[in-house]
């Protein structure tokens, strides 16, 4: 029994001791066995894009071609992605040398439609552009392009040697030559004065053909943009026309980048009211759909009359009137006619902003 108790108590007076020991003397720890690891900041990067995190696949891919035009823009190209969830093309552009990708390097332009397979750079750097376009999905997955690099030079101008005045003329020394003689001169001299004027009969030819070939690539050039934004326009309708509120918004969002582009000086106004007018007519088609989806029980009378309206392109405030006493006869319920008149008014401001866009504003 003594022997028990002396096993128990022994650990208890040894932690005891121990612990009188440390209050006398405290334990010394050598720094040195003490090693910190810094964290050296250049390490650490920001994170470009913190909400979404996208999954590199190598099932997604395009091939991508370009060159430089004689106009001095560049033309991209690539191959039309077919697999499913399409979400972007995101075109990435950058004058340093590396290895492009979204969402790291940013974007310069982007589509949300498949069928978009084309782009210009209209204003290319000197030296080294480089290129590459990345397709992201809608389950966030990315897969990129080939990467290309187009070369901008700067045109070449013939240097004008200008005279040097340092230098003294010399007196004609007139030498007397036989008859035979200065008539080959004269021949020589006139024949020399005939391939003069007739070197700036060819110099003016010439600067005409110029003058017509620029003319020619500016034109060709704008056609391009013009079908460009065409085979867009509709691409956007097809895409979406059935999603009536999506494909309103983004008919507004094409429309605003047509605006963008008349500001800058890119449109001139016969391209300009082509492509309003395109949009305009796909816009009143939506705004047919969204009635159609909200007042499916419309009456007949009240439904050609507000249809009449949107066709004109704007609704006029005295049209707006007449149809509010027609839905003020109508049997619709209060509710009713206070969410059309609603929806009717929206169509009215949407028709007088798209008047003002462009730099009509009164």
């Amino acid at each position: 029994m003594k022997l028990n108790k002396l096993i128990v108590l022994t650990p208890v007076l040894s932690l005891l001791f121990s612990a009188s020991v440390f209050a006398f003397e405290p334990m010394q720890i050598n720094p040195d066995l003490i090693k910190l690891n810094t964290i050296d900041r250049n390490l650490l990067i920001e994170p470009v894009e913190t909400e979404v995190t996208y999954t590199d696949d190598p099932a997604i891919f395009t091939k991508l071609r370009g060159g430089m035009n004689d106009d001095g823009t560049v033309s991209l190209k690539w191959d039309k992605y077919t697999g499913p969830n399409f979400l972007w093309y995101k075109i990435i552009k950058s004058n340093e040398k590396k290895e492009l990708i979204y969402p790291r390097d940013g974007y310069i332009d982007y589509y949300d439609i498949p069928n978009a397979t084309a782009w210009d750079d209209d204003a290319p750097a000197l030296g080294s552009n480089y290129y590459r376009i990345c397709i992201i999905t809608t389950d966030n997955k990315r897969g990129c392009s080939n990467q290309i690099e187009i070369v901008g030079e700067k045109p070449v101008q013939a240097e004008i040697t200008q005279p040097n005045e340092d230098i003294v003329p010399q007196k004609d020394v007139i030498v007397q030559k036989p008859e035979s003689a200065n008539a080959k001169g004269g021949f020589l001299k006139s024949l020399g004065q005939f391939i003069v004027d007739q070197a700036q009969v060819l110099l003016g030819i010439l600067a005409l053909i110029l003058a017509a070939t620029g003319f020619t690539f500016a034109a060709k050039r704008k056609q391009r943009s013009i079908a460009k934004y065409i085979n867009e326009i509709d691409n956007t309708y097809s895409e979406f026309k059935m999603k009536s509120k999506r494909c309103e918004a983004e008919l507004y969002r094409l429309r605003d980048i047509v605006d963008e582009q008349l500001k800058n000086g890119k449109l001139d106004e016969g391209a300009y009211q082509l492509l309003m007018n395109r949009i305009e007519g796909y816009m009143v088609e939506v705004q047919k759909q969204i009635v159609n989806e909200k007042f499916g029980g419309l009456p007949e009378n009240l439904k050609n009359e507000l249809f009449n309206m949107m066709e004109s392109g704007d609704i006029s405030e005295k049209e707006y009137e007449k149809f509010q006493t027609l839905i003020n006869k109508s049997e619709l319920s209060g509710n009713e006619q206070s969410t059309l008149l609603k929806t009717v008014k929206d169509f009215q401001a949407q028709g007088e902003k798209l008047k003002r866009k462009g730099g009509k504003d009164d």
